[in-house]
This record gives C-alpha cells, structure tokens and sequence, in this order.
C-alpha cells in the first residue's frame, strides 16, 4: 500500500556534503555542509561546526582555469572552494545555485497563529503559487547549544526519513536559513479536536475512542517500522481533518523524535509529558519504541475515563509513581466498571508496565476492541510508504 511518491511543493531542499580545498597554494581543506540555503564549515566531518552563513541571494560564479567555485553573499563576504574532483564540482556548483534561489519568504506568506509545537509557534500559510492553505511551523535556531537546538536536529532527522504515512501529518516543504527551520505541512481544519472534547466532556465514548486509536496506532505502526520513536503521544499531537466526529486523526510534532540507526538500538532521556511517560523512562533507563505503546494506552485509559492512572502536583513524585505502576492503583482502584471487557484487555496490554510484554501497535491494531468498534479501513486508508 502507499500514498504516493513523498514531494514537495516547492523541491527537495538542496543538500550535499564532503571535504572542499579552501585555499589553492596551500591545499588546505574542510569539511563543508549545505542544507537548504545554509552553508556550514567544520574542520573535518567529526568536528563542530566553525561558522554557518546564509547564501541565500548571493552570487555563484565559477572559474573553470582555477577550478573554483566562488560565492559572493549578501552581507558582502565571499567564499572561495575548490573541490577535488570534477563530479564534485558539477555537484556543488548545482546545488549551491539551487540553494542561492530558495526561501520560504518566496512560496509562503503567514496569516494568524493555529497553534504551538513542543519548540516552535504553528502558523497559517498560504501558498504564493495556487493559494493553497497550509500549517506552517517555525522553529527558532539558538545562538548557544541547547534543547531547542537539538530539537531541530530531531525534527531534521526524521524529515530526512521521508516517511509518508495516511495517519502522520503530511510534510510539504521544509526550508532552513541560518535563524530557524521551517516545516510545512497540511493544514488540519479540525485542529485538537480530541483535546477539545476531553475538556469540554472528560471523557469520550468507547466508539469515538475506537476511532483515535486506529488511526495512532496506524500511525505508531509506520513509525516502528521505520525506527522512530515519537516520544510525545498525547491529544495535543492528534489533529483532525474536521471539527466535528467521525473525522480522521494525524500525528504531529516531531521535536522530540528519535529516528535509531538501528532496530536494536536503545536511548536515554526524560522527554514529552510525565503524565504519557513509561515505567522505563520514568526510572532514567534505556528504551525503545515500546513507550510510544505505553503512552497511546494512557490517551486511550484518559479518552475512556477522564482521569490519569498516575498523578501528583509535581513532576518528580509523578514520575516515581510511574516507576512502581501497578496492575492495582492502575485498573483495581479506579472506577472502569464502564469500560467493555474486550476494551479492557486491550488497554491491560498497552500498559503493561514490561516493555517485552507490552504489546506492540500492529498487534494492538488486530485486538478484538478495534476489530469491532472501529473496523479495517479501505486499502487507501493507512497506507505507508517509506
């Protein structure tokens, strides 16, 4: 199954990398990136960054006698590269000239604000070219290292991914200047719709319920297979195509991701909200994919009853309940009298405080629970391609 080819509505954001001579006489080299309009220098490909510099609107001209490519920018600097073979050459010069030409400022204006991201602001866009509508998200860089940095980097990572999936908020384009990261997506019209009914109602109705967890765990499914962990499943990141119920939920907000460089691969990091964190997180461990599992089974556990299993005022104490979940203070203690036994068994499964018992999202999409309150949708549902 798959939706399709993934691309842009504006192109592929440049990108090439690789050791460049600097200076002709001397042979001296470095390691330079370009990524959408920004052009970074490192000593060698395992060193920090040196500087970064925005080519956007400058000058690429070439000497084919000296074999050099050289960058007349904006701010009145200038960039000299040699690159080492004639491929390479052809490359750079290529990609350099399409990064020189591609601003977000060109495709997009921005309207009012729709909402907020776990790093940046989400805004309304419009597209220059056909006024198309869309969601814009504006991630803000940081002059000194820090999370919001590694945020972007995250959210880089599994853009590179090219992940497309019918239950994941559609990237459009994505573009990077020096300042910040701008991610376009689909505009979702029915925006939380899932948060606005557990606000205004507390809690939803088993078949409603049905509906938001086949299309997370559609979605938790496509990212498992392709070794991403979200990190941050909660109703603020399921958007609706429409404001009112049946409507198709998405994911979203990928700051907070981890895309593994391999499937056994195990990460370290108290990330996302205490209240959707697993029992592995909360004691400071390594972890997989699992948690994505136990957290879609708190929104389901919260969609079904209107509560948390675990709460406290602060953040530590929360957590250290979490550590020491229990089948009891979880299910026992709490009035779900009204929840059906198949329902029952599939939430005992998604919360499973064993990560190697817990159930996965392709298992959990084959319960009993969502095979008759929500039904297999058509072969152009769900569909995923990578």
């Amino acid at each position: 199954m798959g939706d399709g080819e993934f691309i842009y509505r504006h192109g592929e954001p440049p990108s090439i990398s690789g050791d460049l001579v600097t200076d002709k006489s001397s042979g001296k080299r470095g390691y330079f990136i370009l990524r959408d309009s920004v052009l970074c220098k490192k000593r060698s490909k395992f060193h920090r960054k040196i500087w970064s510099r925005s080519i956007f609107g400058s000058k690429v001209s070439i000497d084919l006698d000296l074999e050099r490519i050289q960058l007349q920018l904006q701010d009145g600097g200038a960039v000299s590269l040699y690159p080492l073979t004639k491929d390479s050459f052809e490359a750079w010069t290529a990609t350099l000239r399409k990064g020189s030409q591609r601003s977000f400022d060109q495709c997009y204006s921005t309207g009012r604000s729709i909402g907020r991201g776990s790093y940046g602001q989400v805004w309304l866009g419009i597209d220059k070219r056909d006024a198309y509508q869309v969601a814009v998200k504006r991630l803000a860089k940081s002059s000194r290292k820090g999370e919001r940095n590694a945020a972007i980097e995250r959210e880089f990572a599994f853009l590179s991914r090219g992940i497309r999936c019918s239950r994941i908020v559609r990237i459009l384009d994505v573009f990077e200047s020096v300042n910040e990261l701008v991610v376009v997506t689909e505009y979702m019209r029915g925006g939380c719709l899932l948060l606005d009914a557990l606000n205004e109602e507390k809690r939803i109705s088993e078949e409603k319920a049905a509906m938001v967890m086949r299309d997370l765990l559609q979605a938790l499914d496509c990212l498992q297979e392709n070794g991403v962990i979200h990190r941050d499943i909660k109703p603020e990141n399921l958007l609706a195509e429409r404001r009112e119920w049946p409507s198709v939920m998405k994911l979203t907000d990928f700051g907070l991701a981890h895309v593994m460089e391999r499937p056994e691969e195990r990460v370290k990091g108290q990330l996302g909200s205490a209240l959707f964190a697993a029992p592995e997180i909360a004691k400071g461990g390594t972890y997989g994919p699992e948690v994505d599992i136990w957290s879609a089974g708190i929104v389901l556990y919260n969609m079904l009853s209107g509560e948390f299993p675990f709460t406290s005022r602060s953040r530590t104490a929360l957590l250290k309940k979490i550590q020491s979940a229990s089948t009891q203070e979880m299910f026992e203690d709490k009035d779900l009298s009204h929840v059906s036994p198949p329902c029952m068994d599939l939430l005992r499964g998604m919360l499973d405080a064993d990560p190697v018992r817990r159930i996965t999202a392709k298992e959990a999409l084959e319960s009993l629970w969502l095979k008759t309150m929500s039904p297999e949708p058509n072969a152009s549902e769900g569909a995923v391609l990578t």
